[in-house]
């Protein structure tokens, strides 16, 4: 009995092969082998360049973000980049008062 089943293993395996299904041992690949991963790190920005590109306003009598935005960016219709930045500043960005402070990204 257990040289049949030897027989029928070996006859099996030489049909497989015989067909490319199994693939002769110098041609296997490992499958524990493992490539080195290479990660770049990307460096980070520097803080002071950071700092740099946003400016503090003090708001004065009859200023509007519209005109803030033009003085700094030169585009009026940045505006709402303004606001965005200072939402926990200005609630309201039709009201805008005297004495706040608020920052500009300039870029």
């Amino acid at each position: 009995m257990k040289n049949i089943i030897i027989s029928f293993a070996l006859c099996l395996l030489a049909s497989c092969s015989s067909r490319g299904m199994v693939k002769p041992p110098e041609q296997q690949v490992p499958v524990n082998k493992t490539e080195p991963i290479v990660v770049k790190e990307k460096k980070p920005e520097p803080i002071a360049k950071a700092k740099r590109d946003i400016v503090e306003h003090t708001v004065i009598k009859n200023d509007t973000l519209w005109d803030i935005s033009f003085q700094y960016k030169k585009d009026n219709f940045k505006w709402t980049n303004i606001y965005d930045m200072n939402t926990n500043i200005i609630k309201d960005p039709d009201l805008i008062y005297p004495n706040q402070r608020i920052l500009i990204q300039i870029n």
